[in-house]
């Protein structure tokens, strides 16, 4: 949340009036680029515009559409920037708090997911996708121990941390299985104003991420037992 409020704080000094919110593993569709500026410009101030979020299953030429990466789920894109909007901490958490605080309300647009929306591709490569959860755990129990309150859950010991958090993360590793769900093809209309920078696109299972060295690093320096009932996904 540091990070979102710095950069907020950054826009603000540039006299930015409009605030996007894209991580580095989302994309745009590619059949929104030439609209997009005018529905971000068209909202109201304080009323964060909302697109399908959709999951790529280990390839990019498919987007899940059962469980629940599937139809239904909508993530926060933009606003209109407005005094009230802030990202500062709220009761020292708020890890993955993505809507910004202050204002209150959500524009969906009325787009079902076959019309686009933003791509999520967390999911591509298993080997990342379980090296980021695992280290997303691991900074869960060191910066917020037991007892806490997650997610609207009291976990008074440790116990009760770790089957919430095993729970929190575990989705997206084991409900993203494209065996286990149903997809339907992206159209090209999404990819192809990307032609030129899919060759940056590395989906190699062989090379170790920076994730697993600093969960290795971690461990070492915590010790196992401070993370004992953690499922680290098979990445340790």
């Amino acid at each position: 949340m540091a990070q979102r409020q710095f950069l907020l704080d950054a826009a603000r000094a540039d006299g930015a009036t409009h605030i996007a919110m894209i991580d580095a593993d989302e994309v745009l569709t590619g059949n929104l680029l030439p609209t997009i500026r005018e529905t971000i410009a068209s909202g109201m101030p304080g009323v964060v515009l909302q697109l399908p979020w959709l999951a790529l299953p280990r390839r990019t030429d498919h987007y899940l559409t059962s469980g629940v990466w599937g139809p239904g789920q909508q993530v926060s894109m933009a606003f209109k920037d407005t005094p009230a909007a802030h990202w500062a901490l709220h009761a020292g958490r708020d890890f993955h708090h993505r809507n910004p605080m202050g204002v209150g309300r959500s524009f969906r647009t009325p787009m079902k997911p076959a019309d686009g929306g933003l791509m999520h591709l967390q999911f591509l490569s298993e080997r990342r996708l379980r090296a980021k959860q695992a280290l997303y755990l691991a900074t869960e129990v060191l910066r917020w121990p037991a007892p806490c309150v997650l997610e609207g859950v009291y976990c008074q010991t440790h116990e009760q941390l770790a089957e919430r958090l095993n729970w929190m993360y575990g989705r997206a590793v084991y409900e993203s299985d494209p065996e286990k769900y149903s997809s339907a093809a992206t159209p090209i209309s999404w990819w192809e104003s990307y032609s030129g920078l899919m060759q940056y696109l590395d989906l190699s299972e062989n090379a170790q991420t920076w994730q697993e060295l600093e969960l290795k690093r971690l461990i070492a320096e915590h010790g196992a037992q401070k993370f004992a009932g953690i499922d680290f996904f098979g990445v340790c």
